[in-house]
């Protein structure tokens, strides 16, 4: 009889070690890239096609199929994400997949229950958020919701495997369907809001029926998928339960924060008109959300943590490579501050097509409010490895708690309420998440260093942009200054020490190496 029992000791280094990571990055800028570009020209299509009241209200039920998803994961994507990674390490792949399959099954479910729940209170739902003649479209839009959420919690745990190939081909394909279907909407002139969220049914299905095929063909064709021990799922469901329970915690504790539920704050408080407005500026910071560094290499961040600290215990290494990877997500998620406020109202008259002026700076505060969340994200990931999310309870809290201080701000500072009151609550979620860690013995430091160094750069390229802006220089002359100060500033102060340097340039390509030796000669 043949030992199924996984091989103990340390990880492969196959899985995921440099190698590893180097051969994921083919597969994950190439599905990137085209998702990224499919989206940008949609979104831009949308804002410059449809009517505001018909954009503030696609925010609008955008906002309500995400909360629906936070409602329903049941901490099912959270303990997927955890455990996929350490049971392919462990060579356990008999309970990798049946975790995978269990985790699509339920969560899928989960999804659907809530929205059946949901069906009776349409119109009062409808009305709350100023959506009544677009009560037909709603069920419609509970669909979408269904597919998009799915597809993405799908998405998410084959990037913890590291099956960046079959993830990012498939919200590929969706985005790509939805530019061409834009495209001839609006070539048609028929581009509207009842027949884009059809267009949505298709595009964000293709996607999720896309990774289900990849799924099941790996299943087929991996000859180790009967090796290891299933009874580990049945030993450490304990585990795995809290691990979800909290993680559902952290998610109910906080659906009154973030993009979705301030779509909605604004929906309910102010006017048609602020809806639009805030609904297009939250909808390209939330592009940048979604794209950002860290959110988009989560895919690879997260499982290379998971494994290594599953294996060394080493919080001090975690700490290190974190702030390695929040850096590296600074110097290029802060880069386009600058440049929104010294030629932000031309930008963004172009992008709108003239229909919404003067958002420079409310852009730019909204910018600001994701600057500070990066922090929040990657300690996110650091608690989780740690399996300390208890504290999400308190920190979450503070988190939606935060948005009850833009209602009385509303009447005097407008949409700027809810700038001051998300910074106001990521700042205070950030210290009590710091203190609970250090409370464990888990001591979480940021580079203060490096931090100043990304901040001075940007204040002096700002301050530069806005001198030559000042003196009658033409807004390209401008940009450009702007864009090489910040960056020269950067690579003249390199904060990094050799340590850093050797472990980035071990995760490049061999052909990029050489590029990211110009740095030395600066």
């Amino acid at each position: 009889m043949v030992d199924s029992t996984p091989t103990p000791g340390p990880p492969p280094p196959q899985h995921y070690g440099a190698a590893a990571i180097r051969r994921s990055l083919m597969h994950f800028m190439l599905g990137k890239g085209i998702a990224i570009v499919s989206t940008l020209v949609t979104l831009l299509l949308l804002v410059r096609q449809l009517p505001a009241a018909e954009f503030g209200a696609y925010t609008s039920l955008n906002a309500l199929a995400l909360i629906l998803g936070l409602a329903s994961s049941f901490g099912v994507p959270q303990v997927l994400n955890r455990y996929l990674p350490e049971l392919r390490t462990k060579h356990n792949y008999i309970a990798m997949y049946r975790l995978l399959v269990a985790g699509i099954f339920f969560r899928a479910l989960f999804y659907m229950l809530v929205c059946i729940l949901l069906l009776p209170g349409l119109g009062l739902l409808a009305a709350t958020f100023k959506l009544e003649p677009w009560l037909a479209i709603i069920p419609v839009y509970l669909l979408v919701g269904f597919l998009r959420i799915n597809a993405t919690f799908i998405s998410q745990s084959l990037e913890s495997l590291l099956w960046q190939r079959d993830s990012q081909y498939s919200l590929a394909l969706g985005a790509l369907i939805k530019l061409l279907g834009v495209l001839y909407l609006a070539q048609q002139s028929t581009l509207n809001l009842a027949n884009f969220v059809w267009l949505e049914c298709v595009s964000e299905g293709s996607a999720f029926f896309s990774l289900l095929v990849f799924i099941l063909s790996r299943w087929l064709f991996d000859a180790s998928r009967a090796q290891g021990d299933k009874r580990v799922l049945v030993d450490d469901r304990r585990r795995y339960m809290y691990f979800g329970y909290w993680c559902y915690v952290q998610n109910l504790t906080s659906i009154f924060y973030g993009s979705a539920p301030n779509r909605l704050f604004v929906a309910y408080m102010l006017s048609a008109e602020y809806i639009a407005i805030y609904g297009v500026i939250d909808r390209f910071v939330d592009f940048v959300r979604r794209y950002e560094p860290l959110k988009m290499f989560v895919g690879l961040v997260r499982p290379v943590l998971m494994s290594r600290y599953s294996v060394t215990q080493d919080f001090s290494k975690l700490v290190w490579l974190a702030n390695l990877i929040l850096f590296a997500n600074f110097v290029i998620l802060v880069a386009p501050l600058p440049l929104l406020v010294v030629t932000g109202d031309e930008f963004l008259a172009w992008l709108t097509h003239d229909r919404y002026l003067d958002l420079k700076w409310l852009a730019a505060g909204c910018y600001g409010v994701l600057l500070v969340a990066s922090i929040n994200n990657m300690l996110d990931i650091l608690v989780k490895a740690v399996e300390q999310n208890r504290v999400y309870m308190f920190s979450n809290m503070l988190l939606s708690g935060s948005l009850l201080l833009a209602v009385p701000l509303v009447p005097y500072v407008g949409l700027w309420a809810i700038v001051i009151a998300n910074v106001t609550g990521l700042l205070l979620a950030f210290g009590v998440i710091r203190y609970y860690l250090k409370e464990r013995g888990y001591v979480y430091q940021l580079e203060w260093r490096q931090v100043l160094t990304i901040l001075g750069a940007t204040v002096v390229a700002t301050g530069l942009g806005f001198a030559l802006r000042l003196f009658g220089a033409n807004i390209w002359l401008a940009a450009v200054i702007t864009a090489i100060s910040y960056v020269g500033i950067i690579l003249y102060f390199w904060p990094l020490a050799e340590r850093d340097n050797a472990t980035i340039r071990e995760l490049l390509p061999s052909r990029l190496r050489r590029f990211y030796r110009v740095r030395d000669c600066v």
